[in-house]
């Protein structure tokens, strides 16, 4: 027994965009990771030098001060 498919050229073409939008989708995504990746990297290297000073509290209340100086780190 013999059996035949009949598919019409719209339908096909149709498959074919629908697996170009998907691949472009996930190139968006794993680029717009990458640039996140990057950026933290930059961040990392070049980002603000000044020092970070806040002001914490320990467990009985008592306030004390934190510094961090991303120079010297």
């Amino acid at each position: 027994m013999k059996s035949t498919v009949h598919l019409s050229t719209a339908r096909i073409s149709n498959l074919d965009g629908s697996l170009t939008k998907k691949s472009s989708r996930e190139k968006s995504k794993f680029l717009t990771g990458l640039g996140q990746v990057l950026l933290s990297i930059l961040e990392i290297l070049f980002g603000n030098k000044e020092p970070k000073i806040s002001q914490r509290r320990d467990r009985r209340g008592e306030s004390f001060w934190r510094v961090y100086d991303p120079i010297t780190w």
